[in-house]
Parts: structure tokens; sequence; C-alpha cells
């Protein structure tokens, strides 16, 4: 990125006879449009101007039209090629701002066209107030191409009476300026003039990105600016029906991994602006409506494709394509995606719920240790590959000799330590202190799966090893004064022994099932297949009638979420008929009907998940895996309304009597469970 700046601005200062304004137009198969966009340029009452059109490899015969117009423009249109296709149109403009010579910039769409007096208008305003960027917050938008507008010679305007004036205040305006009533489009580049010497001192140009690369380039230029300025007026025709320089994979499933990649490398582009913007940095919910913006855009392009696949296959195709990246960026997605970040009102807090949403089920603890008391320091930890790791020492472990505990939730992690005296090296890899909310002095046992140790490129494992806090990995080996210690550790998500198991029948007397992981051993490929955060966001809703009469039938004929499983149990028919519903998309809507007069019980629980050593060893306890609940309505009442834990073993009941034929309505809403944490 910084090589590229350093490139732009280079040529930005090349010397070339200057204009009022350079109009930027990346082009790629356009020849339907191109030719009214540049006949609205020859029709303009400002005439002070120049032309940059950047062809990105087209097909078709667009450049050729934009050729015929050379002549027209006598001398103050350029035409240049790229080398190879870029395939988005950020990089295009930035190619445009490298040959640009105007004091301001226009960015025009091939498949749009302005009216007659949009650069008059624009300028003299930008000049009457000395403004770093022009807004036109309204724009004409033609949907279908029947839709026609026939443009004159421009129309007079009071700039008095259609511009307002904004001096700003970054932490007052940026908000209004981006989402406030009235401001249009706030993440197009087109609908706004740029002074080009305020981009080139802020080093502002289009990330490389192949969607969404407009609202990373004016939130920069919108934090960055001193003076905005608002035109009320439309000066600007969008052709939302066509998109001639947006080209995307359709194929299915690479549908998902194309949009899903670009979000990704979306939200690492805007958090690179946050960390060097002070305005960003005080206000990160700022941020949030553009996350969200593109996400939602991001879902609806791959709405046919993700109705093919169910839950575990969407996962196999997002974990295969980010695996690469840090797990904070693979948990983002999944958030995501599965619909769990959808709360304005925590958005100041919006690091936490994006990135951290699942942190405790991926984080490693480490400890690195000699187990030998002295008065001076035994043990150094030297440096740690993740710069955001928590890197401690805590006073309780000191008693023995040193010891550094290392919090980290990358997925991997290089560690360098050194040995201050000969002695033995412990290196415990742990999983994350989750304390259990009944008794906070005991802990939930998290699971995390260790897959890979290397010491000083000696191979430990390469393998599955599933821990979590009270049941560690330990490594030793001895180690001479002064030695250093190359630590390298790689984890997943737990799955492990979990996730084979199919819904579990409660055991009854001695007759305890043995686990499914018993007789096969999950390999570290087949985990990135399988969902591994589900344990701990599956809401189960247990739905049994009980007849007064001792007759009747009872059926739950439809269900909101198509990926729901409805069961019914043997077991759970004695004394009426019951169903176990299991969802983990954050809400459900089912109705159900008796036909006979009687009781409906409601019981919102967490999944079932058993420990596979305590199945091994025939013990029947589950593990507390709590989601929280926080709304169930039945019947348009509102039962429930706040958050309320529970788990499988501590379900929150609720009785409803009804008579026969009774329909029932029930609506609930839950979230991964954080409450103390």
């Amino acid at each position: 990125m910084i090589l590229k700046e350093v490139v732009y601005l280079r040529i930005y200062l090349s010397p070339q006879k200057n204009y009022a304004i350079s109009v930027i137009i990346p082009l790629y198969n356009a020849e339907k449009y191109i030719a009214e966009c540049l006949d609205s340029l020859l029709i303009q009452t400002f005439q002070d101007f120049e032309v940059i059109v950047v062809d990105d490899c087209s097909t078709d015969d667009s450049a050729s039209i934009v050729k015929g117009y050379i002549s027209k423009f006598n001398g103050r249109i350029k035409l240049t090629k790229t080398e190879k296709n870029l395939k988005h149109p950020g990089a295009s403009r930035n190619i445009g701002l490298s040959l640009a010579s105007g004091e301001y910039i226009q960015f025009l769409d091939a498949d749009d066209f302005l009216l007659g007096s949009a650069l008059e208008t624009s300028y003299n305003a930008a000049i009457k107030y000395d403004a770093d960027i022009v807004n036109t917050s309204s724009y004409y938008r033609l949907n279908s191409p029947n839709d026609v507008f026939v443009y004159k010679d421009g129309f007079s305007q009071n700039l008095e009476d259609k511009t307002e004036l904004t001096v700003d205040n970054p932490n007052e305006n940026f908000r209004r300026l981006f989402y406030g009533k009235g401001e249009g489009n706030f993440n197009s580049c087109w609908s706004k003039l740029f002074r080009r010497d305020f981009l080139i001192k802020n080093k502002i140009i289009f990330p490389n990105l192949s969607i969404a690369e407009d609202v990373i380039f004016v939130m920069k230029a919108y934090s960055h600016a001193k003076k905005f300025l608002r035109i009320t007026t439309p000066l600007y025709f969008y052709r939302s029906y066509n998109s001639s320089i947006t080209r995307t994979n359709t194929k299915s499933p690479k549908q998902i991994s194309f949009w899903f990649s670009d979000f990704t490398n979306f939200v690492k582009v805007l958090h690179e602006i946050e960390d060097n913007n002070e305005v960003l940095l005080k206000n990160p919910a700022y941020c949030l409506p553009a996350l969200k913006k593109f996400f939602s855009w991001c879902l609806l392009k791959t709405a046919e494709t993700r109705k093919e696949l169910d839950s575990e296959e969407i996962y196999k195709v997002l974990y295969s394509e980010f695996a690469k990246d840090s797990s904070d960026f693979t948990a983002m997605i999944l958030s995501f995606l599965f619909g769990f970040i959808n709360d304005e009102k925590n958005a100041q807090n919006y690091h936490t719920e994006i990135i951290n949403k699942f942190q405790r089920y991926i984080t490693a603890k480490i400890f690195v240790r000699i187990n030998k008391k002295m008065d001076a320091e035994t043990l150094q930890v030297l440096s740690v590959s993740d710069k955001e790791a928590t890197l401690t020492k805590p006073e309780w472990w000191q008693r023995e000799g040193t010891c550094h505990v290392i919090d980290s939730c990358t997925g991997n992690l290089d560690i360098t330590a050194k040995a201050m005296i000969e002695g033995q090296v412990e290196i415990i890899l742990s999983g994350p202190w989750v304390p259990n909310p009944e008794d906070k002095s005991k802990r939930l046992p998290y699971w995390i799966d260790y897959t890979v140790l290397t010491v000083n490129d000696k191979k430990i494992f390469d393998s599955f090893i599933p821990v979590w806090h009270d049941k560690p990995y330990v490594y030793s080996m001895n180690v001479n004064a002064d030695e250093e210690i190359k630590i390298k550790v790689e984890w997943l998500p737990h799955n492990s022994d979990l996730f084979e198991q199919k819904a579990a029948t409660t055991p009854q007397n001695d007759n305890i099932p043995k686990p499914a992981t018993s007789q096969h051993k999950v390999t570290v490929s087949e985990s990135k297949i399988l969902k591994p955060l589900s344990k701990f966001d599956t809401a189960r809703i247990d739905v049994k009638f009980v007849s007064k009469t001792s007759t009747g039938d009872f059926k739950i004929f439809s269900v909101s979420d198509e990926k729901a499983k409805v069961l019914k149990p043997g077991w759970y028919q004695k004394s009426g008929i019951g169903y176990v519903i299991q969802s983990l998309n954050g809400e459900l809507t089912f109705r159900a009907k008796a036909t006979a007069k009687g009781l409906i019980e409601f019981n919102l629980r967490g999944i079932e998940v058993r420990n596979s050593e305590d199945w091994t060893n025939r013990i029947a306890k589950r593990i507390p895996y709590w989601v929280d609940y926080t709304k169930l309505i039945v019947n348009g009442k509102t039962i429930l309304d706040k958050l309320t834990p529970a788990w499988c073993d501590e379900p929150y009941r609720y009785n409803l009597n009804v008579n026969a034929n009774e329909e029932v309505t029930v609506k609930i809403e839950w979230r991964p469970h954080r409450d103390g944490i």
C-alpha cells in the first residue's frame, strides 16, 4: 500500500498542463453507454476540465468509441489502457489520479452521465467556500433501460440557496455526513468533487478491493477533510440497472469465497484507517454501519448459493478461504454470517462484538516456565509473533520459579524465550479460563484443539491434542544457561471429539451409549469441514403437550428456520407428545396446534454436549455449554425480554394452557453466551 502511494504521488506532481477539474472515467465494456457519458461532458457549461479515460482491457468496442471523441474535446481527453485487466474500478481510478492535473477531481462512471451544469456548479461552490470535498447529496437514478432524461445546456442556480457549508469538526460532523438524512450516497466517490492537493497530502487512494473500494476512499477522505460542502441539487445521473465495471465470480460455491474474501480485505483496510485516524479511534461506532452495509451486500450476492449449502458446507468454503488469515477475521466472518452482529445499541464496542464474540472458544493459553526458584528472573520471553497477544507473569505462578503466560486467538504463534539458568523448561498448552456461572471458583471445560507443537525445529506433535484449562498438554525439556528456545504452536476451535455425536438420548439405567469418537479419530483435515462454533450458539427448545383428557394429537406444523432440526425422540413421549427443536439461527418462530385441551411445556436450553472422557467411562454428565436467551413471545404476549442464560440441565421454563384446536405461535431469540465471561 505504501509503495503504491509513493508511486502515485510522484506522478501526481509531474509537470503537465493544469485544468480546474480532471474528470476520471474507469472503462470496462461500456460500449452501450460511454457515448452518452462523454456527450454529457461536451455540453458542460464549464469547459476548463480534462477527461482521463482508463480502459481496463475492455473486450467490446468501448475504446474505439472513446477514440472517436478525441477530436471533439480538442486535446482535453486522455485515453490510457492497462497492461492487464485489473478487475476493479478502484485500480483504474488510481491510474487516473496519477495522470490528473486538475485542481479538483470528479469521478464519473462510464455508464453514468452528468447534468449540463454539474461541473460549473460544483467547482464554483468549491472555490467560493475553499472546500476539500463538495458533496452532491442527491442524484437522479435510472432504474431501467426505459428511463430517459433529456438534459439541456444547464440551468441557473443560486449557490446561496442551494448549498450548505460545514466547517468540519470531525467528532461532531463525521457521523452526520456519513449517515445523516439527506446526505445521499455516502459511500460513492462519483457524487463528490475532491481537491487534488488534499488527496495527495493525506495519501488517499483506492484500496485493492474488487468491491466497496468507494467506502474506504470516501471514509478516509471525510475523516481528513477540513471543509465539507453539501449541494442539495441533483447533478449526477446514476444507472442502477447496469454495472459495466463490476465483474464478479458467480460460480457456486466460489461465489461465497469471492465475496467474503473481499469482505475480509475490506475489514483489514478499515482497521488500518482506524489505527491512523484520531476521529475513528475515538468513535469506532462510525465504522459499524459501513461494515454492516458491505456485509449485507455480500449476503445478498451469495443468497442463492447459500440456499444450496448447509451450514457445514458454508463453513467449509469459508474456512478453506480464510484459514490462512488470523482466527479473529475467521470468527468475525462467521459471526456476521450467522447473524449475531445486529445490535447497534452496542455499536461503540463493535470490536468486542465482532472480533471477540467467539474468542474464548479459539483462545490458546500457553505457559512457559522454569520450575526453579531464584532471586533473579530465570526465564525471559524475547518475542511473540502475535502483537495483540496478552503476555503476563501472574504472581501466583512465580512461587516455584519464573512463569510467563501468553493468551492469543490467532490460531498460530511463534515464541522465542531464553533460559537464564540451567534447568528444565515446561511448555504448557491450555485453553482460556472461563468461570462457571454456578460457581465462579470453578471453570467450564471449553476445549480447543492444538494441532502442531514444534520446539527448536523439532516437531513434538502434528495431530489433534484436545485440551482445556484444567487438562492441559505439558512438554518438558532440559536447557542450558543462556539457551534460546524457539516455540511454534498452532491450534483450532475444538471439534475433535464432539461433532460426530448425534442428538443424545437421555440414558436409562446404566445403558449409556458409547461416544462416536471412540470409534473414529477426527483428523485435522476433517475438522476444517466441520462447524466448530455451533455448539456454543445452538438453541435447544423442548416443547411438550400434556393432554388433560389423555387423548388428542399435537403437531408443530411450521418452523421459520429451514435448517432447524425438529426431532420427536422416543424418550420424550412418555407423559405426552414432545418435540426437540435445534437451531443456530439466533431467532426462531414456530407454530403448533393441539387437537385437545391441555398444557404445553416450553424448556429453553443449550445444546446437549457430553465430555468424551465421561462417555468413555460411562458417566452421563453433560458439559454446561450456555446460550443466552433474550426474548420469548407466545401468541403476541412477551414472556421473556431480558438476557437469560440457560444450558441443557438448567433451562428456562414456561407453561401455557391451551384449548382444543387452538393455534400457538412462538417467537424465540438468543445469542451465544457471554454473561460472566
